[in-house]
């Protein structure tokens, strides 16, 4: 999560740098007027980017332990449960206390079952859901629930049968609703509400593909004794319709530092499909973000219109663009390619700012220590 400029830029390739050539002619704009030197704006951005790197390289541990912390008889992967982005698709596999997984030969269903675990040893009952009790270090009863239909939260919506992109061969069910809490007398410190909805498999029929979604929609959060939130995710949103649509809001916790993290993007186009069904890039039109990036010191507020693409080798034009920071704005416009084969991108994006203008190649060379390669 390094360098504000270079964010938003990877956002716009992560969004529309897998399609083919399309282009949008429209020139961009003259510029608004930068009030934000070079120096200002790369000292801001280090503040966020100390900030972000703490938290990146302490979360995924605060996570791996925090029911181990709770002295649980199960553990989880809670970033892929929670949704979190970058952990990963998962159709939710948990273990059961004591042992492994449901598995057949060809398809992976859901845990389930009731298992009370408070007086040492853990005693199983029926039940469609997940759910297990036990007793902290401090003797305290503890609860994790999983309801993998959403009956808990209103109208139940079915599980569903499907196959990860890379095989069509093994079948993993997952949840569409799925509902979860993890209690300590009776206090809730994590939640979670998420539904999604998976494309149509067509290379099996009747089944899904466990992919990319057509819709989810999620919020979640994650408390710890002693220290505070770690993770709150307030929405999480991506929709494929007419257009494509992504929309967040999250703060996450770690290493002493917290982040926020915000975004609308919409891009028009067609998302095309491989051979199962699976995703397979997104053939872009235009795009337009917003994103807002925090620390407890810094908030910069990030937005773009981009109106060209290709992918191989990359290509983005971006009409206008906009960093603002402490009431002081920076702006880029041109083409994010690396036409000079170095390895830095950006020879060709313009960046304005209070002293003039220089390219995203300079800066990044000048204030963040970027090098070139040689090929």
């Amino acid at each position: 999560m390094k360098r504000n400029f270079g964010l938003v830029l990877a956002v716009a390739a992560m969004m529309a740098g897998c399609g083919e050539t399309n282009v949008v002619e429209n020139p961009p704009p003259r510029s608004g007027g930068a009030t934000a030197s070079a120096t200002e704006s790369a000292a801001a951005s280090k503040s966020f980017d100390d900030s972000a790197s703490k938290v990146m390289q302490s979360l995924p541990a605060e996570l791996a332990g925090y029911l181990r912390s709770l002295n649980a008889p199960v553990n989880l992967d809670l970033g892929r449960v929670l949704g979190l982005p970058g952990s990963g698709a998962s159709s939710a596999a948990v273990e059961a206390p004591g042992g492994g997984v449901s598995l057949q030969a060809t398809e992976t269903r859901l845990t389930r079952g009731s298992w009370d675990c408070t007086t040492g040893s853990c005693v199983r009952t029926d039940s469609d859901d997940y759910l297990v009790r036990w007793r902290t270090a401090q003797g305290q009863t503890a609860e994790l629930l999983l309801d993998w239909n959403g009956s808990t939260s209103g109208t139940a919506s079915a599980t569903v049968l499907g196959h990860y992109s890379a095989s069509n061969e093994a079948l993993f069910e997952a949840p569409t609703k799925l509902i979860g809490h993890i209690k300590v007398n009776n206090a809730v410190v994590a939640s979670l509400n998420r539904t999604t909805v998976f494309p149509d498999s067509r290379c099996v029929t009747g089944r899904k593909v466990l992919d990319m979604p057509d819709q989810l929609k999620a919020t979640a959060f994650l408390d710890k004794a002693g220290a505070g939130r770690l993770v709150e995710v307030r929405n999480l949103e991506w929709n494929i319709g007419s257009n494509l649509t992504t929309k967040g809001d999250m703060v996450l916790k770690g290493g002493g530092e917290t982040v926020n993290l915000s975004w609308d993007v919409t891009t028009g186009g067609t998302v095309v499909r491989a051979r199962c069904g699976n995703f397979a890039s997104i053939l872009a039109t235009n795009m337009r973000a917003l994103a807002s990036l925090g620390n407890l010191k810094k908030t910069f507020a990030l937005g773009f219109e981009a109106t060209e693409f290709r992918r191989d080798p990359l290509h983005i034009a971006f009409s206008k663009g906009s960093v603002q920071f402490d009431g002081k704005t920076a702006e880029f416009r041109g083409v994010l390619d690396d036409a000079n084969r170095n390895c830095i991108l950006g020879e060709n994006l313009s960046l304005s700012f209070a002293g003039g203008e220089t390219n995203l190649e300079q800066y990044l060379i000048a204030h963040h220590a970027a090098k070139p390669c040689s090929r």
